[in-house]
């Protein structure tokens, strides 16, 4: 079994980004939802093999983190799908998401491949979020295995805005934005 975070602050294209995965990916599919933007989890294109679970109290790295444990331990033992996507909360850490999944691996000795993770970046916004948000956005960055740039469009951000938020990028998180992983990456969805 894979499980796939998708984390990325509100407006980000998480949610888009995450249909596309379901769309294409093969097997039965889980999808936990702890982010819940204008744009909803086409559960349609699923056709039928997608198991959907919300966390809408809290965060399931902190506040929510048990009933997140919980529900991802039912699904993997119960439903055995062969992918779980997770999308998380805007204000989350990546990282204490993938422990939480990291140690019911080994609690119950699961045969699960954590990740690839991806955190979709809204490029416009990274420098007022690295300096308005820190590590909660920081951490999403840095424990991200693939960096997905959106709103890139001329339209959206100035070519120095751009310039300037992928050296910040490049500064938290190099390896993630190295475009030959990320196409072995979207090849695996």
């Amino acid at each position: 079994m894979i499980v796939q975070i998708i984390s990325g602050f509100r407006g980000s294209g998480k949610t888009t980004f995450l249909n596309k995965c379901v769309e294409h990916a093969g097997g039965k599919i889980a999808v936990i939802l702890n982010d819940f933007g204008a744009e909803a989890v086409d559960r349609e294109n699923a056709g039928g093999r997608l198991i959907y679970e919300e966390i809408s109290e809290g965060c399931i790295c902190c506040g929510m983190a048990l009933e997140f444990e919980e529900k991802m331990r039912r699904i993997a033992m119960d439903v055995c799908p062969d992918r779980i996507f997770i999308e998380a909360s805007g204000f989350g850490k990546l990282s204490d998401v993938v422990k939480v999944c990291m140690q019911l691996k080994e609690q119950e000795h699961l045969d699960m491949i954590i990740g690839p993770n991806v955190t979709v970046v809204d490029i416009p916004m990274v420098e007022s979020y690295v300096s308005g948000l820190g590590e909660f956005y920081t951490d999403q960055i840095e424990n991200a295995d693939m960096i997905l740039i959106n709103n890139i469009d001329p339209d959206d951000a100035e070519p120095e805005e751009i310039e300037e938020s992928w050296k910040v990028l490049e500064r938290l998180n190099p390896e993630g934005l190295k475009t030959e992983d990320a196409q072995k990456i979207l090849e695996s969805v």
